[in-house]
């Protein structure tokens, strides 16, 4: 699936963009592809470890957690929500 990503942003450093990523989940690991060679380092393997309580309007945001912290967004409406929902909650 195609989504948005960020990298959770440094202390006392404005948020980095938004960018779009190519969602793979293997099992109870989501793995993030970009295009292009400026947002390389949202590249990786990670684990959901947790949601945002209060997520924009039609959207879910997602937190996974390797050696970085990355923040992902999916339309609410979304058929992966329920994959991520079973990520979080430790279903395989």
């Amino acid at each position: 699936m195609i989504a948005r990503a960020q990298q959770l942003p440094e202390p006392h450093k404005s948020a980095p963009r938004w960018n779009e990523v190519r969602v793979f989940v293997d099992e109870n690991t989501v793995i993030l592809r970009t295009r292009g060679m400026r947002t390389t380092g949202l590249r990786g393997e990670y684990r959901v470890v947790g949601k945002s309580p209060e997520p924009p309007k039609k959207q879910e945001i997602y937190v996974l957690r390797s050696d970085k912290e990355v923040f992902i967004r999916i339309p609410r409406d979304s058929r992966a929500i329920k994959t991520f929902e079973g990520l979080l909650n430790g279903d395989s």
